[in-house]
């Protein structure tokens, strides 16, 4: 268990780091998949997204198509949260931060390259995500030569996390809170 009874909270705090930093290098890892939440007009958005890279600030690194509404959502508002569970170790993870989209940027451009061959087609379709279409085969056609003109990296800098460890009957919680450069470290009753 991350969050254990005999541990301290700092120690719970580099176990949690490290999970989140595995899922953007293991493919497996259950935090690879992860679910953001953005807030558009009239509703919150969910869905999921892969965690293409964790900072040591904890800043998450998630890549997109620059025409779908998460974008536009987070575009308009910045404030999102970010959902991860690992059912093996029962340990889920609601981060609340700030996200920004970086498109043809620096930052954009030098995570284009990381993107390999043929999935390099997630970020450039002809027709835009969400658009409506007659038939599915509609949506699967690329141009001859990939280009980055769609392709959106979207930060998201945690500001707390609330993690809850399962535990049969004796579930535990805490809270961490970046104040400035820091998190603060407390238990809450789950």
């Amino acid at each position: 268990m991350l969050l254990d009874f005999d541990k301290t909270l700092e120690e719970a705090w580099k176990d949690i780091r490290h999970e989140i930093h595995r899922g953007a290098l293991d493919s497996k890892h259950p935090y690879r998949f992860i679910t953001l939440s953005t807030m558009g007009k009239d509703q919150i958005r969910s869905r999921w997204v892969v965690l293409r890279k964790v900072d040591d600030d904890l800043k998450l690194y998630i890549y997109s198509d620059y025409r779908t509404k998460k974008i536009r959502d987070i575009e308009e508002r910045s404030m999102a949260q970010v959902l991860l569970y690992h059912d093996k170790k029962k340990l889920q993870i609601r981060m609340q931060g700030n996200a920004k989209v970086h498109h043809q940027n620096d930052l954009a451009k030098t995570h284009w390259k990381n993107v390999q061959g043929i999935g390099k087609r997630a970020y450039t379709p002809l027709i835009a995500p969400g658009n409506p279409i007659d038939r599915p085969e509609e949506a699967h056609k690329w141009p001859d030569n990939y280009s980055d003109k769609h392709f959106a990296l979207v930060t998201f800098e945690p500001l707390e996390l609330d993690v809850l460890q399962l535990n049969r009957m004796e579930h535990l919680r805490a809270r961490f809170r970046k104040k400035g450069k820091e998190w603060t470290k407390t238990w809450v009753s789950p």
